[in-house]
């Protein structure tokens, strides 16, 4: 499936997959301006549970950089591996999945792991 074949995807549901959205309204207001991040949104928890295992949780939050005026929503994984393993199991997941859709997301969204 292509990155944008499901627009109409409404953040409730996206949202549904995720263990916190940090500032929701912030959230749905910025993917409901950059609709073709929806596909990506909803792959990405299960992507995360196929390389972190069920005990990762995914936040999203949207991160506004004063300076600039600009915004990147991030998708933060958290995990209690041990920082060694959880380096190699992001690599894993960037080079399966992430460069892939990478192209689709410019710099609207990344995602980052982060441990417990």
């Amino acid at each position: 499936m292509e990155p944008d074949e499901n627009p109409t995807a409404d953040c409730a549901s996206v949202f549904d997959l995720y263990a916190d959205v940090k500032d929701a309204k912030l959230v749905t207001e910025y993917v409901e301006a950059h609709p073709h991040l929806k596909q990506i949104l909803l792959e990405a928890p299960d992507k995360v549970r196929q390389f972190f295992g069920d005990q990762a949780a995914t936040c999203l939050k949207l991160f506004h950089d004063v300076e600039s005026g600009s915004c990147e929503l991030f998708v933060i994984i958290y995990t209690s591996l041990p920082p060694v393993e959880a380096i190699v199991k992001e690599h894993e997941m960037l080079e399966s999945w992430w460069l892939d859709v990478a192209h689709s997301v410019k710099t609207d969204m990344t995602v980052v792991v982060e441990s417990r």
